[in-house]
């Protein structure tokens, strides 16, 4: 029989995901995401400077030579990120518990995306047969993985570390 108390934890994460996925969907809707898109090219081009590689940036298009990229609202963090805080906002813990999970979670999911979109178009520039496998199946999944597999951590080391 389930407890009252995992019930509450199942329905919390629940309401948590069905509002991150409605703030996903609104925020495509209304064109909410440029600013975002542009701030990871601008993050993708100083990243790419820093190892060397000349490319331009044109408002959320990044170039180098004859590829180009153009990073919209899905190369941003902001998918894995909502996924993860509505997991960590709907689940039953102390605020300071879920404070150090979103803080954690946003500093994490977006380095990582960094490292995301960088390997992309790392891979477009000298692999461009593999890009599209590499984008659309692996590093999706990874990014989601990454986002589960943290809040299991989170979850694990600060909210039942607390309870014990």
């Amino acid at each position: 029989m389930i407890q009252v108390q995992t019930l509450r934890a199942v329905i919390s994460i629940g309401i948590g995901l069905s509002l991150a996925t409605i703030a996903y969907y609104y925020s495509f809707a209304f064109s909410l995401l440029d600013p975002l898109s542009r701030w990871t090219a601008e993050g993708l081009v100083l990243l790419l400077d820093a190892v060397g590689m000349e490319v331009k940036r044109s408002g959320a298009v990044v170039f180098s030579g004859n590829f180009g990229v153009a990073i919209d609202p899905g190369c941003t963090p902001l998918g894995p990120l909502l996924l993860y805080l509505g997991a960590v906002l709907g689940y039953p813990a102390s605020l300071i518990a879920v404070l150090k999970g979103c803080l954690i979670g946003i500093v994490f999911l977006t380095v990582l995306n960094f490292i995301r979109v960088m390997s992309l178009f790392l891979i477009g520039v000298h692999a461009p047969s593999l890009l599209e496998v590499m984008h659309v199946l692996v590093t999706q999944s990874l990014m989601i993985l990454a986002a589960v597999g943290l809040w299991l951590f989170w979850v694990q080391r600060y909210v039942r570390k607390a309870h014990a």
